[in-house]
């Protein structure tokens, strides 16, 4: 794992704001490259196959994200969002994300939430 300040250009890069945002899907439409990968995602077969079979029945969900290039009073919306989710947990908290930076104050709040709660069991 990589620490985020040891990523300097991405760091240099949010600060400027000069970042290509992704808002509608002709945004990120790159051509041929992901033909496939789209046509798959809208054949029913495909998607059961896939992703549909493997899915999973849970009692709650919880959406907590962000903008790119948030700064701390956004990280502060989201630390308090998901310190509320985790206080909730009783049984397990599965996260997906495609990228998690856990600060030390993030890192302590999960390993409290756990030894409040021996039965609590977390993944990603």
């Amino acid at each position: 794992m990589v620490p985020s300040r040891a990523l300097t250009d991405v760091e240099a890069l949010i600060a400027s704001g000069k970042f290509r945002r992704f808002a509608t899907r002709a945004d990120y439409d790159f051509g041929p490259h992901f033909t496939d990968i789209d046509r798959g995602a809208n054949d029913a077969a495909v998607v059961t196959e896939r992703f549909a079979a493997r899915l999973k029945p849970v009692r709650r969900a919880t959406f907590v994200s962000d903008d790119p290039g948030s700064r701390r009073r956004r990280l502060s919306r989201i630390t308090s969002a998901l310190r509320k989710v985790l206080e909730q947990a009783r049984e397990s908290v599965v996260m997906q994300t495609p990228y998690l930076v856990l600060s030390p104050p993030a890192q302590k709040l999960f390993k409290a939430m756990q030894e409040k709660n021996a039965g609590l069991r977390s993944g990603s």
